[in-house]
């Protein structure tokens, strides 16, 4: 019996292990109790060791901005400060792919339009009034960097090698490049083709800003300053959709009255690469999303005014979020500056300034033409008063687009209508010249005409078309040496540059036609007409040529400019003023530029008319010290704060009466009659002269090419 139950459990033994399933199990079991044992190991007998090895492994010091120091007169008034505000910040966690965060990035644009929040202008670029992309003009060194960071230095050099000049390439490509870089293409972004250029370069501006710490992923760049109440509400709302998207506390900076010091204090602003590099050497802790002094006093002080930053501890996550904070050194706020400025006499000074100009041009303005004669006197120069009606277009006061507007008034329509009749006049006028049989050569061309093929060849030859190629120019050439003494008419000289090889045909027509280069010249010259008409309907230069000519001959009245100055509320007057205008005579409207301009309600910086500048400076003649330094006229440097404005940077930068140039400090100007105290002290000094000789002056210094002095002009003779 005990056998027999043996050998059934041997037999059961056989088969079990001869099944698969026992196999199995037994490895199963094993691998199971290895895997308790790992465990058991891990997270008792060496847990502490190996948390401790994660914890150093994921902490990063995260520097903390310092605030900036203030900056106040020599009584304590406050010239540049801080104020509290809320920000919104953004950073890729990496949860979105490249499609759906510029999506993320489009609802966010769309919410921050919605409540009027500035997009940050990182890119020097903006969209112009013909719909292109086009750099913000006067600041090369920034679109020098823009390039550098597109196409990446070796890319630039590789090109150099090759002769092409990567910085020359023009705004539409460049942008094209950038664009590709962050996925706003056709390709990777659905929907793109119904995109404006301004939605693609307000993704690019916030993608380029948060370029600026894209290797510190703790680090949130800031996108948009000072937003409301409002704003903050709708973006926590929409958190969801918005990952990545927060609203922070911080400073910004204020310049309260900052028009009268902005050429003295200056402003803050991101850092180039350059301008990183070298306070980077003095303190490593700079970064490129940390704001610095770009100019004036804010950049000579940096090192007072920054403060020290604070460094944080903490551990972070796998895509960069501050899950701990070890510990904390607080940042130290920056020193604060106080100058030997004045800020009441500094204001004073200014509106003195600005009145003592205006009042200047009310004496020049007459309402008459004025032609100067080249030995007259400056004192003897007169403003005609078409000239500062003309000032309110070709200063960009007036803005003509709005004249076409659908809330245009029957003025501004009128305005319009003239403009659009006379413009299409000149066209047809420019195409008989340059087609007809019987073209006008330069020298018998009235002055109007003149100015328009003037104005023909500065498009033709500007370096961003490039039609007429400037270097294929032969300067000897018989043809060439006519035009510019005026004996050949436009049409022969442009038949000439085709002839000659001096234009080139494939500027001429859009690409989509392929134009060939060896068309015959007849087919190039003609295409090179239609382009300089189809030009010169778009250009607003021409424009405000056409203006100019119309203003000056009558066919737009002083009257209707006035009355398009209260049109667009850049002058507040009541109905029964704006009636007189519009029934009065040219007479009325001169007496109303007139009364506008000694009010100061149309500043000489407006009118940009000669004078409209100046500067002053007043110094403590005891102590050296700088009371007042005021340079005219002035901006509002809390556009600068931070992002610029670059609606407003190019506002400045084609301002007629050159705001950015700070006249006080880099004006170079001749010292006149105080330099005077200089010479005779010295000449006392060396014994050249005595203090009762007397000096027979005759009117003319032989030893320069100088005009004649002017009380011997005035005099008819030398003086002492």
């Amino acid at each position: 019996m005990i056998r027999e139950n043996l050998d059934m459990l041997l037999e059961w033994l056989k088969r079990v292990i001869r099944s698969r399933l026992f196999w199995i199990g037994t490895v199963t079991m094993i691998l199971f109790f290895l895997m308790c044992a790992r465990l058991y190991r891990l997270q008792i007998q060496d847990g502490a060791a190996y948390y401790s090895n994660y914890v150093n492994r994921t902490t990063r010091e995260i520097l903390t901005p310092a605030v900036r120091g203030n900056i106040y007169d020599r009584n304590g008034e406050l010239l540049a400060g801080n104020e509290i505000v809320y920000n919104l910040t953004i950073q890729d966690l990496g949860i979105y792919g490249k499609t759906d965060f510029n999506r993320m990035l489009l609802r966010l644009i769309g919410l921050m339009r919605r409540f009027d929040v500035p997009v940050p202008s990182e890119c020097p670029v903006f969209v112009n009034e013909h719909g292109e992309f086009e750099f913000i003009s006067g600041n090369d060194t920034r679109i020098r960097q823009f390039i550098r960071d597109i196409y990446g230095k070796a890319y630039i050099e590789k090109q150099a090698k090759e002769g092409v000049d990567v910085y020359s390439y023009d705004t539409p490509a460049i942008m094209s490049s950038l664009l590709s870089l962050y996925y706003v293409t056709e390709k990777d972004l659905p929907g793109f083709s119904e995109l404006s250029l301004q939605d693609q370069l307000d993704i690019c501006n916030i993608r380029y800003a948060m370029s600026g710490t894209s290797f510190t992923r703790y680090r949130y760049p800031t996108i948009a300053t000072d937003v409301s109440e409002d704003f903050r509400t709708a973006v926590l709302e929409a958190q969801a959709e918005l990952i990545g998207v927060e609203i922070e506390k911080g400073t910004k900076r204020v310049y309260p009255d900052s028009i009268y010091f902005s050429g003295i204090l200056g402003y803050i602003g991101r850092p180039s690469s350059e301008e990183l590099e070298q306070w980077q050497e003095i303190d490593e802790t700079y970064t490129a999303a940390d704001f610095i002094g770009k100019s004036g006093l804010e950049k000579v002080y940096e090192a007072y005014l920054a403060g020290r930053k604070g460094i944080k501890t903490a551990t972070i996550n796998n895509v960069g979020l501050v899950q701990e904070v070890i510990s904390e050194t607080e940042s130290v706020r920056g020193a604060d500056a106080w100058l030997s400025l004045d800020k009441e006499l500094t204001v004073a000074c200014y509106h003195l300034l600005e009145q003592r100009l205006a009042a200047i041009i009310t004496s020049k303005l007459v309402d008459e033409s004025f032609t100067p004669d080249a030995s007259m006197l400056a004192d003897d120069f007169l403003i005609p008063v078409t000239d500062a009606y003309f000032q309110m277009i070709n200063n960009n006061i007036l803005d003509p687009s709005h004249f076409t507007a659908e809330d245009a008034t029957p003025n501004e329509r009128a305005i319009s209508e003239a403009y659009r009749n006379y413009h299409s006049l000149v066209l047809d006028n420019l195409r008989e010249e340059l087609t007809g049989d019987h073209p006008t050569i330069r020298t018998e061309a009235g002055e109007e005409l003149s100015g328009y093929f003037d104005y023909i060849l500065e498009l033709l030859t500007d370096k961003t078309r490039a039609i007429i190629i400037s270097s294929r120019i032969n300067r000897e050439d018989e043809t060439y040496r006519a035009w510019v003494s005026g004996a050949v008419s436009l049409q022969e000289y442009l038949r000439y540059c085709v002839f000659q090889g001096w234009v080139d045909p494939g500027r001429l027509l859009p690409d989509t036609e392929n134009q060939s280069r060896y068309s015959d010249a007849e087919t190039v010259y003609l295409n090179l007409v239609n382009r300089i008409i189809e030009l010169l309907s778009e250009d607003s230069g021409f424009m405000k040529q056409v203006y100019r000519i119309m203003i000056n001959n009558g066919f737009l009245p002083g009257n209707q400019i006035c009355m398009a100055l209260i049109d667009q509320g850049i002058l507040s007057e009541s109905q029964a003023r704006y009636n007189e205008l519009r029934d009065g005579d040219a007479r009325t409207a001169y007496e109303f530029m007139l009364e506008k301009i000694e009010k100061i309600e149309i500043t000489p910086a407006q009118l940009a008319l000669d004078p409209c500048s100046g500067s002053t400076v007043v110094v403590d003649e005891d102590t050296g010290e700088l009371l007042a330094v005021v340079t005219y006229p002035g901006y509002d440097l809390n556009r600068f704060s931070g992002s610029v404005d670059p609606v407003y940077w190019n506002k400045l930068t084609n301002d007629l009466s050159s705001p950015l140039y700070n006249r006080a400090t880099q004006a170079r100007t001749a010292p006149g009659s105080t330099y005077k105290m200089i010479t005779a002290t010295a000449a006392l000094q060396e014994g050249v002269v005595t203090s009762d000789e007397l000096i027979e002056c005759k009117g003319i210094f032989d030893k320069l090419d100088h005009p004649m002095c002017w009380i011997a002009r005035e005099q008819e003779g030398g003086h002492h």
